[in-house]
C-alpha cells in the first residue's frame, strides 16, 4: 500500500496569520515613512531655492545689475526673482525672471524672510541672509547666503540626512 502524497501549499489559517503580521508591520512603518517623506520634500524645496539663488547670482553678473528675491511667507508661500524690487508674487511683469509657489513643494512652509539682493559684481560682498523652511511636521531647515553670495542648507535641529547642522 502506498502512503498518501504530502499536500503542498498553505492553509487558509496560515495565510491569514501571515497577512496579519504584514498588516501590523505596515502600520508600524507608516508614520516613520510619512515623516521621512515630509523631510525629503522640505530638503528638495531648500535645494531648489539654493539652485535658484545661484542662478540669480549668475544672471545678476551677466546682466550687470542687482537682482532681488522677494518672499511671501506662510503655507501658501511664494518667492520671485526680479529686477524690480517692488514686485511680488502677484505681479505679471517682464521684470519677474522666476516665480516659485508652494504648489511646487506641497507640505513645505516658508517662514518670514527679508528680501535678498544679489549683486553681479565679484568685488562686492553680499549681505548675509537666511530663509527658514519647515516640513509639514514642523521640522526646520534653513537656507543661508554667505557674504560671497553662496547659498547652502543647514538643519537647526538636525534630523536631515546629508544636511549639516546649523
Amino acid at each position: 500500500m502506498n502512503a498518501p502524497a504530502p499536500r503542498r501549499g498553505l492553509t487558509l489559517v496560515e495565510l491569514m496569520i501571515g497577512l496579519g503580521i504584514v498588516a501590523v508591520l505596515g502600520a508600524m512603518a507608516a508614520p516613520s515613512l510619512g515623516n521621512w517623506l515630509a523631510r525629503q520634500r522640505t530638503k528638495a524645496a531648500a535645494m531648489h531655492l539654493v539652485a535658484d539663488l545661484a542662478d540669480a547670482r549668475h544672471e545678476a553678473a551677466r546682466l550687470h545689475q542687482v537682482l532681488r528675491v522677494n518672499f511671501e511667507p506662510g503655507s501658501q508661500w511664494c518667492y520671485v526673482i526680479t529686477t524690480d524690487p517692488t514686485l511680488g508674487c502677484a505681479a505679471e511683469s517682464a521684470a519677474v525672471l522666476k516665480r516659485v509657489r508652494s504648489t511646487e513643494h506641497p507640505g513645505v512652509v516658508l517662514g518670514a524672510a527679508a528680501p535678498i539682493e544679489l549683486h553681479g559684481s565679484p568685488d562686492r560682498l553680499q549681505p548675509q541672509a537666511q530663509v527658514p523652511l519647515a516640513s509639514a511636521n514642523g521640522e526646520p531647515l534653513r537656507v543661508k547666503l554667505s557674504l560671497l553670495g553662496r547659498a547652502s542648507v543647514c538643519a537647526p535641529a538636525g534630523g536631515y540626512t546629508g544636511v549639516p547642522s546649523c
